[in-house]
């Protein structure tokens, strides 16, 4: 599904990205995906919030995932972002904007670094310790 808070659609883009998983899927798996099952498409814009300005995408980007994520519907509004924006670097404790890039930056790391051990233990899991398929 495309979510697009500006309304435009992308049916166009979601049947290519079906597309290349069926061609993956067949090349690493050796059969065919079960595409069926899947729901490919856009959403119009009056099915959900739309922004009013052209700076917001990645505000509504997290909010449409996190909604996604906890089956809530898409009930939210612009005014969103006001609220969120109180929870980015920029409000940090220090009050200015240096310090906030700093803690920033310090938090993006701490986020590589997991991110970098969690795609290890993934291949792990997916590989084995050989490295060879476990699927």
């Amino acid at each position: 599904m495309s979510y697009d808070s500006m309304g435009q659609r992308h049916d166009d883009v979601c049947s290519l990205l079906l597309l290349y998983l069926k061609e993956e899927h067949r090349a690493k798996r050796g059969r065919e995906l079960d595409s069926p099952k899947w729901t490919v498409g856009s959403l119009r814009a009056a099915e959900i919030p739309q922004q009013r300005n052209g700076s917001d995408c990645g505000v509504f980007v997290c909010k449409y995932a996190d909604y996604i994520a906890k089956g809530r519907p898409l009930t939210f509004k612009q005014s969103v972002r006001s609220a969120l924006c109180a929870h980015l670097p920029s409000r940090n404790r220090h009050g200015n904007m240096s310090d906030a890039v700093d803690e920033f930056r310090e938090q993006v790391e701490v986020g590589r670094k997991k991110k970098a051990e969690d795609v290890s233990d993934v291949k792990l899991l997916l590989f084995g310790p050989d490295g060879v398929d476990a699927c």
